[in-house]
């Protein structure tokens, strides 16, 4: 008589033949559930089936059970649209799991964007942080990334990375479509868009599949996608946040620019023959994206003259709004003793001066020297 091994989920079942009754003992381990696979076979030969039987139905089991929790997408994921301006189209330069984009940015995308393109929000929302990270990977030294976060309510929100200036604040209501900063390469190689969609409570809560911004599938690197406006509306745990009034571009004559760092000397006294280090910052304050033809500083002694190894000077620089520029340099070897009075300067592509602050100006004095005069010797 044949040996049967039935497998019942966890519960295992032999029936072995009684011969002394002539008719098939049954022993149980638990009651049965619901799936029910049976081998049969020699009993010499079930103690290697089930091994197998148990993997198998496992396996089963976990594939029944993945559709389901795939399906299960958390409430509330907001209508998105490309973070970028209707009609323009970008190349998709890194997608899903690419590069850098592990563990909780799994799912994020990098575009790529020239600087100072508009980045507009993907879909309506609020501005809730904007921070400055360190850009990956750390082992490169990239300098930290300027972050606009926006939350579109329901636990749902959208991550702008590397941009080089911003138009909005903390707080501040936005648009889909409605621009939010610039890209740049802030804690990056070069210029792109890493965008991400997250779902949590954390600024860093995983991201979260965006195939529908890439016609229902995962975006392909070297594709490029063109924008298009989606419908959404304002989600009501952000309605009833007051907007704020968002600043007008600002005219060149009313002075875009401002001192973020006055201009500072190395020292105050120095001798002829030495350098002196200078330094300052400026800053875009208007609305719109700056084009300067020149900037730097120089000095002019007390007759008015302009001391040309003072100068320092850069060329067609571009500045987005709320950008830092930076500028450190060190002057050559001063020749004349005297008083000089340093100050910052700006020029428009045009060569029209820019006005600065008057506190731009800085007095350095430059104390006679000692010259060595050796003989000439022949033989």
């Amino acid at each position: 008589m044949a040996d049967f091994l039935a497998i019942r989920g966890p519960t295992r079942e032999h029936f072995k033949p009684d011969s002394e009754q002539n008719t098939l003992k049954v022993t149980k381990e638990r009651p049965p559930p619901a799936v029910l696979v049976v081998f049969a076979g020699p009993h010499k030969r079930s103690f290697l089936l089930r091994p197998i039987c148990l993997a198998f139905l496992l396996w089963l089991l976990g594939a029944s059970l993945l559709p389901s929790v795939h399906a299960q997408a958390p409430p509330g994921r907001p209508n998105l649209a490309l973070p970028y301006r209707a009609g323009e189209t970008y190349v998709v330069s890194c997608g899903y799991g690419c590069y850098q984009h592990r563990r909780s940015m799994t799912y994020a995308v990098d575009l790529d964007m020239p600087a100072g393109t508009p980045v507009t929000a993907a879909a309506d929302g609020v501005v809730s942080a904007i921070t400055w990270e360190a850009g990956l990977p750390a082992n490169k030294h990239l300098g930290d990334a300027l972050i606009v976060y926006v939350d579109h309510g329901n636990g749902w929100f959208t991550r702008y990375v590397h941009l080089d200036g911003i138009t909005v604040e903390v707080g501040q209501v936005v648009r889909q479509g409605e621009i939010i900063g610039y890209v740049g390469s802030t804690g990056a190689e070069h210029p792109h868009l890493h965008f991400e969609l997250k779902y949590g409570q954390s600024l860093h809560a995983p991201s979260q599949p965006i195939d529908d911004l890439f016609g229902g599938a995962p975006p392909e690197v070297g594709r490029a996608y063109e924008s298009q406006t989606a419908t959404s509306a304002l989600p009501p745990t952000t309605a009833s946040v007051p907007r704020l009034v968002t600043p007008t571009p600002t005219p060149t004559a009313s002075a875009p620019l401002v001192l973020d760092q006055a201009l500072r000397l190395s020292t105050a006294t120095t001798a002829v023959g030495t350098t002196v280090t200078v330094s300052f910052a400026l800053r875009n304050t208007s609305n719109e994206p700056l084009v300067l033809g020149l900037v730097g500083l120089a000095a002019r002694n007390e007759k008015g003259a302009l001391v040309s190894e003072t100068l320092v000077v850069e060329r067609n620089v571009r500045l987005n709004p709320g950008q830092r520029l930076e500028i450190e340099r060190e002057t050559r070897p001063l020749l004349s003793p005297g008083t000089l009075s340093f100050f910052v300067f700006a020029f428009t592509p045009d060569l029209e001066p820019l006005p600065l602050p008057a506190e731009g100006h800085v007095l350095l004095r430059v104390t006679g020297g000692y010259r060595l005069f050796l003989p000439l010797v022949t033989q």
